[in-house]
């Protein structure tokens, strides 16, 4: 469970013990980032959580035995032994590493399937129908593009401009570059399209001027600072809506919603287990804006 990638964790992590849908206010059941599908993932979600934890407290005592016979070797400078004990905690940590990331992608076969997955098209995938609908709001500035999947799609397959930025915080690097730190040559070599080092506050600058704002798989509070930095009317949000992943809280989309309305949502194709959509959101006019938010 420790080498899940921050993101994959946070799938988890963010519905422990029960889902934050149950406690959703009436007016968060009325918003359009409330959905049945997302629901149902967040009830499977703390399922899984459940199980992941009784899971890690089963394998936790081998782990430390396994450690300990390491260091048991090591103080008595016998190679042999320590030999021996670091290939059996190698083994036990593989297999810990395999049945965990199985409990995490519901099976072995779709954790498999995980990183062949996010290498071609990040942590969700595009459809026919969401590229088009980007498109149609072309030229783009993407903020979060990690290592440019989407940027490159819209690019080779729409021909559309996308000025796209990362600051390479939650990359799906191998591990010895989280370990060593985030080098630059080495994200260079792995990126699929053309992004530049920054975060949202490239959105104030010369190279985002006229252009609609995309922002796919945020994390954390990257959705609501993209937002509030941004001048523009349109803003394509790609993830889950409310007690999903994207956001770290419902304000974020309590106050999405007092500032732009949903005019179109558009099917993208998640990884299983992922709810995702591609949300179309316009500025409410200043007299719409005091409407919204006095409901």
């Amino acid at each position: 469970a420790e080498r899940l990638k921050v993101a994959d964790r946070a799938r988890l992590e963010a519905q422990a013990g029960t889902s934050r849908s149950s406690s959703h206010s009436s007016s968060s059941s009325r918003s359009p980032f409330t959905y049945p599908e997302l629901t149902r993932c967040l009830e499977a979600r703390a399922a899984q959580e459940r199980k992941l934890r009784a899971y890690v407290e089963k394998t936790a005592p081998l782990v430390a035995t396994a450690r300990a016979a390491i260091d048991d070797a090591a103080r008595r400078n016998d190679a042999v032994a320590l030999r021996g004990a670091r290939h059996r905690f190698a083994v036990l940590m593989g297999r810990v590493h395999d049945e965990s990331d199985a409990i995490t992608w519901n099976g072995a076969a779709n954790a498999a399937s995980r990183p062949a997955f996010v290498a071609k098209y990040g942590c969700v995938a595009w459809t026919d129908e969401a590229l088009d609908e980007i498109a149609s709001h072309a030229p783009i500035v993407e903020i979060g593009a990690g290592l440019g999947q989407w940027q490159r799609a819209l690019t080779r397959e729409r021909r559309v401009d996308v000025a796209a930025f990362d600051d390479h915080s939650a990359l799906p690097l191998p591990n010895r570059v989280h370990q060593n730190g985030v080098h630059h040559k080495d994200v260079s070599r792995r990126m699929v399209g053309d992004v530049r080092r920054g975060d949202e506050s490239a959105l104030r600058g010369r190279r985002a001027r006229g252009r609609t704002l995309l922002v796919v798989y945020p994390e954390g509070q990257l959705l609501r600072k993209c937002v509030e930095r941004y001048e523009g009317d349109v803003v394509l949000f790609v993830g889950e809506g409310r007690g999903g992943v994207n956001a770290s809280s419902d304000e974020t989309f309590d106050a999405l919603e007092r500032t732009h309305e949903v005019v179109r949502t558009t099917e993208v194709r998640p990884f299983p287990g992922g709810c995702e959509k591609l949300w179309t959101l316009r500025r409410r006019r200043k007299k719409d804006e005091r409407t919204s938010a006095a409901k």
